[in-house]
């Protein structure tokens, strides 16, 4: 399945997911099933195997989906003018 970060609490070291209506449950996700990141970020996509448990859904092998944004290999281009060093002026004595 795919859907977006609904929340998540770095401190704690877990989240949820948005479950795509407002009435159904949010599915929550632990840092322990996150396979390709530390973390996750409010907004994100991610990709998962949705299961139940005792206290509702969760989400298992949960995987960040980057977009071409993030991880672009581009590489950097510097388009800064370049400015000469100094050089102090002769001096005459």
């Amino acid at each position: 399945m795919r859907t977006t970060v609904k929340n998540w609490f770095s401190e704690k070291g877990y989240g949820f997911l948005n479950n795509g209506s407002e009435n159904a449950p949010d599915i929550m996700v632990h840092v322990s099933e996150l396979r390709n990141c530390e973390y996750l970020k409010t907004g994100r996509t991610v990709e998962f195997e949705c299961h139940i448990n005792q206290r509702g859904l969760v989400a298992k092998n949960v995987k960040l989906i980057y977009d071409d944004a993030i991880t672009s290999t581009k590489p950097y281009q510097n388009n800064s003018p370049v400015i000469p060093p100094y050089r102090p002026p002769h001096s005459r004595y």
